[in-house]
């Protein structure tokens, strides 16, 4: 058995979304992205949605968005859609769930950072999307726990803590790994 290195370039990210994907810091509250394809436990999106849950406990005025994209069609699912319906950020109506879109003009176009998590598939296409165009990834990856704001495992509090860290970088700091 050989290992070989995760193989990424920017080239279809400039394909699909040009020069126009970077990070311009957005108003006082934040649009978040969540965009796990929700076709395995792997690669979910309860995770991202209970973070987004803490961090808005924590401080509502932080976020005015977040898009669950590839959730619209779980939307009427009865587990996903009682799992929903039970949070907040879903009672008050800032957290929607939408279609599933291309990564790089997703971002581009709605989101001021992006929240993910993944159970053994530490490396994501998107994430390096995300911090590709300087975006404040907030993940659980442990393969990138250098890059963007780190929280542990399932870990939904620490997430929450580390979304709203991210949210008061008041800089433009570079996110993408050395």
């Amino acid at each position: 058995m050989r290992q070989i290195p995760h193989i990424w370039s920017p080239m279809i990210v400039r394909a699909s979304a040009g020069d126009s994907l970077g990070y311009r810091r957005g108003g006082a509250q934040w649009r978040l992205g969540v965009m796990d394809p929700n076709i395995t436990v792997m690669k979910t999106s309860h995770v991202p949605m209970l973070v987004c849950e803490e961090a808005y406990r924590r401080n509502q005025k932080a976020l005015q968005a977040v898009y669950v994209a590839n959730g619209a069609r779980y939307s009427t699912d009865p587990h996903f859609s009682s799992f929903a319906g039970s949070l907040s950020i879903v009672q008050n109506g800032v957290m929607t769930f939408e279609a599933r879109y291309v990564g790089a003009l997703f971002i581009r176009d709605y989101c001021d950072a992006i929240v993910t998590h993944q159970w053994e598939n530490a490396l994501n296409y998107l994430y390096w999307e995300a911090l590709y165009g300087n975006y404040p990834l907030i993940h659980n990856s442990p393969l990138l726990e250098g890059a963007g704001y780190f929280y542990d495992a399932f870990d939904a509090q620490a997430g929450g803590a580390a979304l709203l860290e991210a949210h008061t970088v008041t800089h433009k700091p570079h996110w993408f790994p050395e």
